[in-house]
């Protein structure tokens, strides 16, 4: 059974859906690397290593895809409050004149 390699370096990638969907499907194959490891005849010591280093990989890729996904939220957000219309000083001036 051969362990595919995950950076466990900081993630700077794109935050793009492509990306997201890329590292939902990486999660996919680790999950299903797993299942058939825990179906596997190995003896119990190296599969329990392998078991761990896949878990680790999974979790990786699960953080990598909360923070593209955080990314893509700020930027949303971002961009949402930038097209807002600026009409909030005409109402804070209504406001004051109000309590005048």
């Amino acid at each position: 059974m051969n362990v595919s390699a995950v950076s466990t370096g900081s993630y700077s990638g794109d935050s793009s859906p492509t990306t997201v969907a890329q590292l939902k499907k990486q999660k996919k194959e680790l999950e299903e690397e797993l299942k058939e490891l825990n179906n596997s005849n190995e003896d119990a010591k190296t599969k329990q290593t392998e078991i761990q280093q896949l878990q680790l990989q999974i979790q990786q890729v699960e953080m990598q895809i909360q923070r593209a996904q955080n990314k893509t939220a700020k930027s949303s957000g971002e961009s949402a409050a930038n097209d807002t219309p600026s009409s909030n000083n005409t109402d804070n001036a209504n406001v004051l004149d109000k309590l005048a």
